[in-house]
């Protein structure tokens, strides 16, 4: 970054190094093609993304009933895991973390019924899991 802007303004390297390492929050550089400007805006902090999940109600019903688990249960889980981190989690056997949100029996190292829900929502095939 620092070559980039002191070959666009033609000022010394060790310079825009110095500069750049030193930025402060709400500051920043603009670059085009034929300059490179330093700019300050006011800070603002910025709040923690939500997940936001969408839960195909018609599905979380047949697959709650198929599995014999409360559709809130059910429900709650969709919204707090993720079928990535649900997915990664089986694949490291991290039953600890799958405990945590009822999915799985550390002792037995297992699913719970709950947890075979989850999958079975997710597509997902424990047995293929590896």
């Amino acid at each position: 970054m620092s070559k980039l802007i002191s070959g666009i303004t033609g000022r010394n390297y060790q310079d825009v190094y110095r500069e750049l390492s030193m930025l402060r929050e709400g500051e920043c550089y603009y670059i085009t093609k034929n300059y490179a400007t330093k700019v300050k805006v006011k800070y603002y902090p910025l709040k923690c993304v939500e997940r936001r999940s969408v839960v195909d109600e018609e599905r979380l019903i047949a697959v709650a009933r198929e599995h014999r688990v409360s559709v809130e249960r059910l429900r709650r889980v969709l919204t707090l895991v993720s079928k990535e981190d649900f997915l990664e989690a089986l694949k490291r056997k991290d039953y600890r973390w799958l405990a945590r949100y009822n999915l799985a029996h550390v002792s037995r190292g297992k699913l719970s019924r709950l947890g075979e829900a989850t999958a079975a929502y997710y597509s997902i095939d424990v047995s293929q899991v590896s």
